[in-house]
């Protein structure tokens, strides 16, 4: 459904709102189909954390055609108003972040398509959702353990361990998982979780961490071209090493996971 530019100024207005009033502020930016109209003029979005190109390695792997799809700490929905956008049967979101709710629930009702959203302003509830999903979006959520989500009495070998912990439960809910993690505890840079900061450490953590639930498909490393265009490749030796020039988030690989324990409802 094509959305009018008024409809596209009332929801950039709600998110420029919720910058000034929440963190992760560089999130904030309006999905593909509510951005369109405001195509070449000063108004439309710009994209900070690489939604564009995160979202090509994610339809390059998996199709999600008649899917039921499930976005766990969605934000303000870009990427489940996007798995529409692509074919996508059904969509959830869980969103702890309570600014989140006005924009999403708006963002339905000017897209008509709440027959085909759910949307959830509350922090996800590992092994408790009864509903099974087709594929599973799980970006960048884990490492806030026990900072904006969940206790805050871990410590960090506690934490690890719960991060494969709910990582693993959700192999019995969803068949394909596409799953991203930060470097640092809680976001906090002196809280790194793996002694050198290695896409090589966090691979081997997840790949020997979900034995026996998940099996890894594909994994994607962030490239940065000679024009300044970032793609995800697969890894080889030149691209799995760190690369400070990057920065944290682009050092962040991203993972495509094939469920062992997922039988569809």
């Amino acid at each position: 459904m094509s959305i009018s530019q008024e409809d596209a100024l009332q929801l950039k207005a709600i998110l420029a709102r919720h910058a000034r009033e929440g963190d992760h502020s560089g999130y904030r930016a309006l999905p593909e189909r509510f951005n369109a109209p405001l195509a070449g003029t000063p108004d439309e979005s710009q994209y900070r954390y690489y939604e564009r190109e995160r979202f090509a390695f994610f339809t390059q792997h998996v199709d999600f055609s008649g899917k039921r799809c499930l976005d766990i700490g969605c934000n303000h929905g870009y990427f489940l108003f996007s798995l529409l956008d692509v074919g996508a049967r059904k969509v959830a979101g869980y969103e702890g972040q309570t600014t989140c709710g006005e924009f999403v629930e708006t963002a339905i009702a000017k897209a008509q398509c709440r027959d085909q959203f759910a949307f959830f302003n509350e922090y996800y509830q590992f092994g408790d959702d009864p509903q099974r999903y087709d594929v599973g979006l799980l970006l960048n959520v884990l490492h806030h353990l026990g900072g904006v989500y969940g206790t805050g009495e871990l410590g960090m070998a506690e934490a690890k361990r719960e991060f494969l912990d709910q990582l693993n439960r959700m192999s019995t809910q969803v068949g394909t998982l596409i799953f991203q993690l930060g470097f640092n505890w809680k976001g906090d840079p002196k809280l790194g979780l793996f002694p050198h900061g290695t896409k090589s450490e966090m691979i081997e953590f997840v790949r020997t961490g979900t034995n026996g639930y998940w099996q890894i498909e594909q994994i994607g490393i962030a490239e940065k071209g000679a024009d300044g265009r970032v793609s995800y490749q697969a890894p080889n030796d030149r691209n799995i090493a760190r690369d400070d020039s990057l920065g944290e988030f682009l050092n962040r690989p991203l993972f495509i996971l094939r469920s062992q324990r997922f039988t569809a409802a």
